[in-house]
């Protein structure tokens, strides 16, 4: 019962990490269609360059809600004495906490890195 309440979160921060993916990619697409570089290489490029965008935005939200949620930082210190794998899901369940917030951009922006590297990479035919 334990592992189903895991993996629903999991699946749920990968749905959500999913959706943010898709709707910076349509925002990615129109400022391409805009400035009227619509080659698959440059949309791929746009993609790598938003997802260290929302990379370096996810380092700073986790900088900051460190400072600003202690109770992150005690919960994630907690995976020395006691579970680290329920640690971390009730990190990932608080949906206000900055560590889940953190750990829900920064698959994102990976996500989009990953896509923008594959899009490239066939846009320049190789």
């Amino acid at each position: 019962m334990k592992t189903e309440g895991n993996l629903q979160i999991i699946l749920r921060l990968l749905r959500s990490a999913l959706l943010i993916d898709l709707g910076v990619a349509a925002v990615v697409l129109v400022i391409c269609f805009a400035i009227d570089l619509v080659t698959l290489e440059a949309f791929g490029t746009f993609l790598t360059w938003a997802g260290i965008a929302l990379a370096v935005f996810s380092t700073c939200l986790g900088i900051g809600g460190f400072a600003a949620r202690p109770k992150d930082v005690i919960d994630f210190s907690l995976t020395g004495a006691g579970d680290m794998g329920e640690n971390l899901r009730r990190i990932a369940e608080n949906s206000s906490s900055s560590m889940g917030c953190f750990f829900l951009f920064m698959l994102a922006a990976l996500g989009l890195l990953g896509i923008g590297s594959v899009l490239s990479s066939i846009g320049a035919g190789i």
